[in-house]
């Protein structure tokens, strides 16, 4: 999904597998309705749907991400059961920052970061907190029970590459996917009708 090129190698085997066995059928409908990819669902749990949450100013959305934390630990989730997602950057220079970039909490909640270091066997380092606070590049083949998905913002110059970062984040999810976006931006009204339906 990252629009790369593949790597051709002489005598290997090509698989492609259109089947996803990740995303439960409320999530996988969703997806279908809202993004041009075809797949096939796979996996026959319900799950709990997706819940679409507008706000009009970016910086609501910290306290709106609190307030899902909230309603999710109150449905039965684990704070390690919930990540946050960006496609935004949190630290590189000169990129789009995410609202959360440089926030250690939303609400009551210490947001858990990758420290930008690895252990021996390479795998990341983060902060000991609540929740895991991630760009999407650094969650790549992982899932979680509950993925809130936040800088829903994509760059109109660029529809197929936000179509398939948004693949990528909300395939994540494997139960409960939530989605704060900017009332104005083209997807929020998409998301809504996708999610009623």
């Amino acid at each position: 999904m990252r629009g790369q090129a593949p790597v051709r190698l002489d005598g290997f085997v090509g698989f492609r597998a259109p089947a996803n066995f990740r995303s439960p059928r409320s999530i996988a409908r969703f997806i279908e309705r809202m993004l041009p990819f075809e797949f096939e669902c796979a996996n026959d749990l319900p799950g709990l749907e997706v819940g679409v949450a507008p706000y009009t100013d970016p910086a609501e959305q910290p306290a709106l991400v609190a307030r899902i934390v909230a309603w999710l630990l109150a449905q039965g989730f684990a704070h390690d059961d919930i990540v946050v997602l960006t496609t935004h950057h949190t630290v590189t220079p000169g990129t789009p920052r995410s609202v959360l970039g440089e926030r250690e909490r939303v609400g009551t909640y210490r947001l858990r970061q990758f420290t930008g270091e690895y252990d021996l066997l390479g795998h990341q380092l983060t902060t000991p907190e609540q929740l895991s606070f991630l760009i999407i590049r650094r969650f790549t083949g992982q899932q979680s029970p509950a993925v809130i998905i936040v800088d829903v913002d994509p760059d109109p110059a660029d529809t197929d590459g936000a179509n398939r970062l948004l693949f990528a984040r909300m395939t994540r999810a494997t139960v409960r996917l939530e989605l704060p976006v900017r009332q104005g931006n083209p997807l929020a009204e998409r998301f809504r009708t996708a999610a009623a339906r």
